[in-house]
């Protein structure tokens, strides 16, 4: 099985695309699975770090990509544009907050329900659909012990 990657005509960067084969579809395949504009190279190539150089001889070399914003720092380990650590931290922070509000929210629900269920006559349609509820929850809780 062999394996071809696609780079566009005009500017030598990998479209993400690979095609594979065995060695008797090759060519027939190639010329049929190549997108327009495109040309094929053998091999596996990475498109976010890599790209055919045109000025030169065609060789495969290394790329940066245009930065996606004023957020990412480029690593030279990985080859990817990463979050600057400040603002990973920051929306660590903000996605933190964000589950401990959610938590207190939620938490109050129990309160709210007990509080309605004690203001509402016990013979209302809406206290037995409440004390149902908390029985299935109850049910649910004792399962959860076993």
């Amino acid at each position: 099985m062999r394996h071809w990657s696609f780079y566009t005509a005009h500017d030598g960067l990998f479209t993400g695309q690979i095609f594979s084969a065995p060695d008797n579809f090759l060519s027939y395949r190639i010329a049929k699975n190549t997108p327009q504009g495109c040309v094929a190279i053998e091999g596996r190539f990475d498109h976010l770090c890599q790209r055919v150089d045109l000025s030169g001889d065609g060789d495969v070399v290394d790329y940066q990509p245009p930065a996606p914003d004023d957020k990412h720092e480029w690593n030279s380990d990985s080859k990817r544009w990463v979050l600057r650590q400040e603002v990973a931290q920051a929306r660590a922070i903000i996605a933190a907050s964000h589950a401990e509000i959610q938590e207190i929210e939620k938490s109050g629900l129990r309160s709210m329900r007990e509080a309605l269920l004690s203001l509402l006559d016990p013979e209302s349609e809406a206290a037995k659909r409440l004390a149902q509820s908390d029985e299935r929850v109850a049910a649910l809780r004792a399962s959860l012990k076993t």
